[in-house]
């Protein structure tokens, strides 16, 4: 996808967005399937800025990079009416902005960065034609880097007060049952 504003003369200049997916999925038998996938993922946008409101005079280019991918597997009737199932996933995305500002040697912004990992787990049981209980068990794992928050506390900014906010870093495990 590929958006261009050659006449915009501030705001947003150009806009990209690149994806591609890779999937397989097996199945052994007419009780057994796996499944995997990869993807990647390129967003980048290109904008162009003004302090004074006149012409532009400085420039920036995002770029986010997604990289996810998966395993996920069932197994129907391991004992009679119990199937189980599982599915493990990871994401990693890095964002990236850089200025030009027509100064050489301005810094731009550090990188922003954000991983998931997470498992999930099930079993349902079949108890009659009608009922059915089911167990799942969810494990993430979330962490990320973010400049704009990291580090900037309720005092950082002069004659501003900010929330003293930090980038979301946590760990949740869930059970649940359920019956249907």
């Amino acid at each position: 996808h590929e958006d261009e504003y050659d006449r915009s003369e501030v705001g947003l200049t150009a806009a990209h967005d690149f994806s591609v997916t890779l999937s397989a999925t097996w199945t052994a038998s007419q009780d057994t399937s796996l499944q995997a996938y990869a993807t990647r993922q390129v967003i980048s946008a290109d904008q162009a800025g003004s302090q004074n409101g006149g012409p532009a005079d400085w420039f920036a280019h995002t770029a986010d990079e997604v990289n996810t991918g998966g395993l996920s597997g069932e197994i129907k009737n391991v004992k009679p009416n119990l199937n189980l199932g599982a599915n493990v996933y990871a994401s990693y995305t890095r964002e990236s902005i850089n200025l030009d500002v027509g100064t050489p040697n301005v810094a731009g912004f550090p990188n922003n960065t954000f991983r998931d990992v997470g498992l999930r787990l099930t079993a349902n049981y079949k108890v009659n034609q009608k009922a059915s209980l089911r167990v799942d068990y969810w494990h993430e794992r979330y962490r990320t880097q973010d400049w704009a928050l990291d580090g900037v506390t309720p005092t950082t900014l002069v004659n501003a007060l900010t929330l003293g906010i930090t980038s979301p870093n946590f760990t949740v495990d869930q059970l649940a049952l359920s019956f249907r």
